[in-house]
């Protein structure tokens, strides 16, 4: 900072003189006389004067009647501006105190306090007698804050834009004059402090934003007083307890940074040394501009929202050579990725830009998420960074080959990530999410799920995560959570604001192991696809669970339907359900098509296409003593086998119910050294009286 030399005294307070507690024989009082003295010119101008008195007193006080005051026998007294001033010694003797007055005349402002280019930036300077007033930058984050000492700003908490609100800060007006330095603090009534405070002003009482507010009225004969600290940083102090903003019991603050229009200040606090506030103060009138704006992404397109304040242009670069100048932009990008999105606003005189990282992902956005074979982009906030990439770790709990790479950022403590999901998340059948996470730290983790455009209703769970450096597999129960979240927003480290880099993986609903079929052999531990099985009874209808009495009858159709057997039905570790059709499906009049084998991209923008190759996601219910294992698959359109069965039903014509769950009982399951079968039944009847059954085998 430019370092400014002022030629001015420092005002002070007035001590009162207190005489020592030994006895003492009381002299008779001074004469009148001896509190006279002399005024005479000083070499430096005339704005300087010097006063002197000669008589015996051995301590003489003066006032010099513009808030400045002195001790000596001889003293230098300075006025900057014209007029006249009533000069007052006070002169201490054995036998008390006497005082006597002299006015001095001043003719013209010294020109030199005019060109001091700080106190010009405080007041408004001789151009503006009436001075200069502040408010408090309640609209822009950052304008109130705490941190450690002498700190450069509040690293500890900052608070949002409008957070204090209502708790008699905000409404307050700060005016600096120059000519006698002059302080008028407007409270309008109430003002804001820290509850250490709270005695010190009688009313305190705890407002809604926290903290205490306290009914008062500062006084009319504030001076302020400028000097500079050993780092040569301008520092203001006020007399008859004067300050500025929060009201922690000081009267000195420190300012860091002044221009025409802004001022950023530091200040102790009584009651607690090892803490720095700060303010950010700008001058009453002034509408500053910031840039801002949010995004939501629905697979490539992103939809923008300007947020920034006092805007009147806009001109907006998205990162892959396309520009906007409309205020709320839609854009769609050619291909998946992450942007680096740049809004620059401008208003009267004044322009701001914000740059975000956007990412766009073609893949549904639907749980569970792998990484496995798509690059599934998670939106970034608070400087954090999110790429997809080679397992560093493929050991212990996640051996997967591509996980999610966290690099939390460090602009607040919950940094993170966030993704809209393309359909609510459904809890009717499961409660409990699980993520596995690598972390550099033993810490916790917090996923959170909010509502769609409205982030005031969520449900979130932290958990602990037990240990560092290693993969961990994490479990998040959301019963009772309401049926209409969808924006997955994932934190880590939540206490602390150091960074650092995560990993993330398998990122849906949890599932149990079973006796018989495990969900490590549904998955092969990682993923596994299967088809069914080449031969007959391997898909049929009939009377009973395990029958195809009704069709084919015993007959082997695995080669009359090629296209039907070459399905794979991949299921993976998170809860991730995938169906591959592997080019081709078998057709039949429910979907609108013709029956027999035919190119999958026949359902392409039908009212079917939901039943075509997709991603969905899964549970594994295990078997009991009494019950047995059921698995269902979750999202529309998805299925096993056969797309028209449901629970209760067959559809006789396309499209497919919205994010209807189906769910196959698992009748029979082996493992042995002759192979690996898994035997499925659905009941389409409602009354156990028609089922259709299909036996699956691990593709090659």
């Amino acid at each position: 900072m430019k370092k400014y030399i002022f030629n001015l005294f420092i005002l002070s307070l007035l001590f009162a003189f207190t005489a020592c507690n030994e006895e003492f024989v009381l002299e008779e009082a001074p004469d009148a006389g001896e509190a006279s003295f002399d005024v005479n010119p000083s070499s430096k101008g005339e704005n300087y004067v010097i006063l002197s008195n000669s008589s015996d007193g051995f301590i003489k006080k003066w006032d010099f009647g513009n808030g400045a005051s002195a001790e000596g026998d001889e003293v230098e007294a300075y006025f900057p501006f014209e007029g006249e001033y009533e000069v007052t010694l006070t002169v201490y003797a054995a036998g008390g105190s006497v005082s006597s007055s002299e006015t001095v005349a001043i003719s013209n402002t010294d020109p030199n306090i005019c060109n001091v280019e700080f106190l010009e930036l405080l007041t408004g300077g001789c151009d503006q007698p009436e001075g200069k007033t502040w408010v408090i930058d309640a609209e822009r984050a950052g304008h109130f804050g705490v941190g450690p000492p002498n700190a450069a700003g509040p690293d500890y908490y900052a608070a949002g834009a409008n957070e204090k609100a209502g708790g008699g800060m905000y409404n307050d007006e700060y005016t600096f004059i120059l000519n006698q330095y002059q302080y008028v603090q407007e409270t309008n009534g109430d003002i804001y402090l820290n509850p250490a405070q709270a005695s010190n002003f009688p009313g305190a009482f705890e407002p809604e934003v926290g903290d205490r507010k306290a009914p008062y009225d500062a006084p009319e004969n504030i001076n302020f007083a400028i000097s500079e600290n050993a780092e040569g940083q301008p520092v203001i102090s006020f007399n008859n307890n004067g300050f500025i903003g929060y009201n922690t019991g000081v009267n000195t603050y420190t300012i860091l940074s002044i221009s025409e229009n802004e001022m950023f200040v530091r200040f102790n606090d009584a009651a607690t040394p090892d803490l720095s506030w700060f303010h950010r103060l700008i001058r009453k009138g002034f509408a500053p501009i910031e840039a801002g704006f949010t995004v939501e992404t629905t697979e490539l397109t992103a939809s923008f929202t300007n947020t920034s304040l006092n805007a009147e242009t806009y001109s907006w670069e998205f990162g892959d050579g396309t520009t906007s100048s409309e205020e709320s932009p839609i854009h769609t990008y050619a291909e998946e990725g992450t942007y680096s999105v740049t809004l620059e606003v401008s208003g009267p005189g004044q322009s701001a830009s914000v740059t975000q990282e956007v990412s766009v992902s073609a893949a549904p956005k639907v749980l569970p998420f792998t990484f496995e074979e798509n690059n599934t982009q998670f939106g970034t906030f608070g400087g954090t960074v999110f790429n997809v990439i080679d397992n560093p770790d493929a050991s212990g709990a996640n051996t997967s080959a591509r996980v999610g790479e966290f690099q939390k950022g460090t602009e607040f403590s919950f940094a993170g990530l966030a993704l809209l999901l393309d359909e609510p998340v459904d809890f009717s059948e499961n409660t409990t999410l699980s993520m596995k996470i690598w972390s550099p730290v033993a810490t916790n983790a917090i996923l959170k799920l909010e509502a769609a455009g409205d982030a005031g209703t969520f449900t979130e769970q932290n958990v602990s995560i037990p240990v560092a450096n290693e993969w961990v597999e994490l479990t998040f129960d959301f019963t009772g959570a309401q049926s209409n979240l969808q924006n997955l927003v994932i934190f880590a480290d939540t206490d602390n604001n150091n960074g650092g880099t995560f990993y993330i993986d398998d990122i849906g609903f949890a599932t149990e192991s079973a006796d018989e079929i495990s969900l490590d052999l549904l998955t092969g531990e990682n993923e596994k696809a299967w088809v069914l099985k080449p031969a007959a009874g391997a898909f049929g209808v009939g009377p009973a669970k395990g029958s195809d009495e009704f069709f084919p009858n015993g007959a082997d159709i695995s080669g009359d339907r090629p296209c039907l057997f070459n399905d794979e039905f991949i299921f993976k570790t998170g809860g991730q359900y995938e169906y591959n059709a592997n080019g081709d499906i078998y057709g039949e009049a429910y979907m609108g098509i013709a029956e027999g084998c035919t190119d999958d991209t026949a359902l392409d923008g039908t009212d079917a296409e939901a039943w075509g190759p997709g991603t969905h996601s899964f549970s594994l219910t295990p078997a009991t003593d009494t019950d047995p294992a059921f698995i269902t698959v979750r999202g529309t359109g998805a299925f096993i086998a056969l797309p028209k069965a449901y629970n209760g039903g067959e559809y006789g014509a396309a499209p497919p119910d919205m994010d209807k769950p189906v769910t196959y009982e698992v009748i029979d399951y082996f493992k042995n050294a002759s192979g690996e079968e898994l035997s499925l039944a659905i009941d389409v009847s409602g009354d156990g009286s028609v089922y259709w059954n299909f036996v699956l085998v691990p593709a090659e």
